[in-house]
């Protein structure tokens, strides 16, 4: 197995967010290196971002080759909401991708 990642900066540009029972979803719609419209999942629905506001996420790439199936997958996580260019250049020094590829 491979993985890879990177990690982006972009503004929101729309939020998905459904509440029942106690239990939240949310996802937030961005473009991902400046063309493609991607959605960004937040896991644990912890965030409170608003469209307009930058997001920090990560895109990683998943590869596991076998003989019987190949999966080539590429996701996108919701990490933090950016406050400053300071903590942006701060995460971005110390992420660590945890494969090659």
């Amino acid at each position: 197995m491979k993985s890879s990642f990177d990690t982006v900066e972009a503004p929101v540009l729309k939020v998905f967010s459904v509440e029942e029972g106690g239990h939240r979803f949310v996802a937030y719609l961005v473009k991902w290196k400046r063309i493609r419209e991607v959605i960004v999942s937040d896991p644990l629905a912890r965030s409170q971002v608003q469209e307009g506001d930058r997001i920090l996420f990560m895109a990683q790439k998943l590869s596991m080759p076998d003989d019987l199936i190949n999966v080539s997958s590429l996701n996108f996580h919701f990490l933090n909401a950016i406050k400053t260019d300071a903590q942006m250049k701060g995460w971005r020094k110390n992420a660590i991708s945890p494969g090659g590829a």
